[in-house]
């Protein structure tokens, strides 16, 4: 592909995701208020508990968790230790249309009449066209299956406040020369979903955009006039994670596993990010970069400086034995809106990683 070319393609994706950012509305595939009553006559009402049934509401269990337009908070009615019902808690921000997705799939019914604490670890599949919305409400549903399986609200929200921020331990170095990683340098797109350690994602991250010089704040790759435009975003099953590169801390963004959006697979084609543990996407900040008079530039640096944190990312793996491939074909608008970004920030590419399949 013509550079010229290539950077239009970039500019066009990153408008789209500006243009959706800036005057979005909250109606979306054809979700609006008229469709609020039929969402609400398909969606099981909240109500008072039968006798002898507890009721958990999950509001505050989960405050960092949005779908589509909003919260999605639940009420799980429980007695005798089985679900007897799940429903949202109406009102709620969320686009109404969504509900109607979810109601029609089944998805509060799912666990009807099992137990607790079977409940709490059964798995429920995301509803396609409803994703983000589905998996809110999950994610609601299991925190308040946790309540009634007898954690308290104030352990819970402690829990999650530590799930909010995992400190990295301090990265360790390579010994392979770089002659030796530079020879084994290669694209993988076979995976084994086996995590990575702590230690083995600190020193992937520090690798890839770590500080090298803290004198100076400079780091393992170079970005054009230092204004180093580019997060990091860690995506895994557990959730989305900003890299906070100067505490070595990864910062919980999102409660949804977002790998699946930042790799386009052919049809028949197994989709290797839902596989691999780690998909790294590159945002650019173009309030950081201060070029935004002159877009053409903007991309075409803020390109070459996710090509270089890239080809970081590619020697670490050959030196430390782990697979990856870069990857451009990803949803830019699902990822910044599930990742609530700024207008300003946008992200460009991504990079899955991984162990070898076994």
């Amino acid at each position: 592909m013509k550079t010229s070319n290539f950077l239009n393609v970039l500019m066009a994706a990153a408008l789209v995701v500006l243009a959706a950012k800036l005057h979005f509305v909250g109606i979306c595939c054809g979700a609006g208020a008229n469709d609020s009553a039929a969402a609400s006559a398909a969606t099981p009402a909240a109500a008072p508990a039968g006798a002898g049934a507890t009721v958990i509401d999950s509001t505050g269990l989960l405050p960092g968790v949005k779908g589509f337009g909003g919260p999605v908070p639940v009420e799980v009615e429980v007695k005798d230790g089985h679900v007897v019902r799940v429903a949202p808690k109406l009102p709620n921000e969320e686009t109404p249309g969504f509900f109607q997705r979810l109601a029609d799939a089944g998805l509060w019914r799912a666990w009807d009449g099992l137990p607790v604490e079977v409940a709490a670890t059964s798995r429920v599949d995301a509803v396609t066209g409803a994703t983000y919305s589905s998996e809110a409400a999950i994610a609601n549903v299991r925190a308040a299956l946790a309540v009634a399986a007898g954690k308290s609200r104030e352990d819970f929200a402690a829990e999650a406040a530590a799930r909010a921020r995992i400190a990295l331990p301090p990265p360790s170095r390579s010994a392979m020369p770089l002659g030796e990683a530079l020879a084994k340098r290669a694209t993988y797109r076979d995976f084994s979903p086996e995590p990575l350690t702590d230690q083995e994602l600190s020193d992937l991250l520090w690798a890839a955009n770590g500080i090298n010089r803290p004198d100076l704040g400079k780091r393992t790759a170079p970005t054009a006039m230092n204004r180093q435009e580019i997060d990091i975003y860690v995506c895994r099953a557990d959730g989305a994670y900003l890299w906070d590169s100067e505490a070595n801390a990864l910062v919980r963004v999102s409660d949804a596993d977002l790998r699946g959006l930042t790799g386009r697979m052919n049809d028949g084609d197994a989709n290797f990010a839902l596989v691999a543990p780690i998909a790294i996407v590159f945002v650019i900040d173009f309030e950081r970069q201060k070029m935004q008079g002159r877009p053409q530039d903007a991309f075409k640096y803020a390109s070459v400086d996710c090509g270089f944190i890239g080809q970081n990312i590619y020697l670490h793996c050959a030196a430390t034995g782990l697979h990856t491939v870069f990857l451009g074909s990803l949803k830019p608008e699902q990822i910044a809106r599930a990742l609530s970004l700024p207008p300003a920030s946008v992200p460009l590419f991504a990079q899955t990683v991984g162990k070898p399949a076994k």
